[in-house]
């Protein structure tokens, strides 16, 4: 924990802060290449005021919905913010200007962005404008939750996922290829849930001439608030392309 974040933090805090954590889980698998964001704005009477979380094509960060649900009940308040907000202008503008604009007294967010263009440099806005800051609070979570957006920031390398379905010799078919879902309804729910999460779905040239897999999200809950389809990719060493059912 840094000397700038040694700020008293109470269960109240962290309750609030897990709040921003669910509200910007909302967004999975929509946000891509941003991070998930979620924020809550506490009033000075600790009475929720504004909440909001992002997703990609609503171009609005989390931070602005908010402030504007809470409008003026945010002077003098609390924002609890999933990560740490920009200071850069990118699609936006910079929501610490818009936190420093709305009266907000106070910030709370997990872990600093490790964007180049945002890592520390929202914190220290904040604190240049005498808004108190407190971080490292629920840590793990918060990286958790953005672990791939993390990972691709700091390695520029995607985060990728391997799915297997295999018995427990290690087998994904009989000696004749006969296969039909070693998995049960709930890991093939999980399944959907997984295509949902992420941009794109590999798979081998090999597995489409056998079985020709619609790789798509088939659950109606997850595609129906799928906005951004993710890409099939075919990998196949002898570069033929074999047909592959459309959607």
């Amino acid at each position: 924990m840094s000397p700038e974040s040694k700020v008293q933090t109470t269960e109240f805090d962290e309750l609030m802060t897990r709040r921003a954590l669910e509200l910007a889980a909302r967004g999975i698998g929509q946000v891509s290449p941003g991070p998930l964001v979620g924020t809550v704005i506490v009033n000075a009477r600790r009475e929720i005021v504004g909440e909001g979380f992002y997703l990609y094509d609503q171009t609005k960060h989390a931070e602005t919905l908010a402030l504007e649900q809470a409008g003026e009940r945010a002077r003098g308040g609390t924002a609890y913010v999933s990560l740490e907000p920009h200071a850069h202008q990118g699609r936006t503008a910079p929501c610490t200007d818009a936190l420093i604009k709305s009266g907000i007294k106070r910030v709370v967010a997990p872990i600093e962005d490790p964007n180049p263009k945002v890592s520390g440099r929202g914190f220290a806005h904040l604190r240049a404008a005498g808004i108190e800051v407190c971080s490292d609070l629920l840590i793990d979570e918060g990286a958790r939750l953005n672990e791939a957006y993390i990972h691709y920031v700091r390695t520029g390398r995607p985060f990728v996922h391997l799915k297997l379905a295999v018995s427990l010799d290690g087998k994904i078919a009989t000696r004749t290829g006969d296969s039909r879902w070693i998995t049960g309804e709930q890991a093939r729910a999980r399944v959907h849930d997984l295509r949902h999460q992420y941009d794109a779905i590999m798979v081998g040239g090999g597995t489409v001439r056998a079985d020709d897999p619609l790789l798509r999200c088939v659950e109606d809950r997850l595609c129906a608030s799928l906005s951004i389809s993710a890409c099939e990719f075919l990998r196949n060493r002898n570069l033929h392309k074999p047909r592959m059912k459309g959607p």
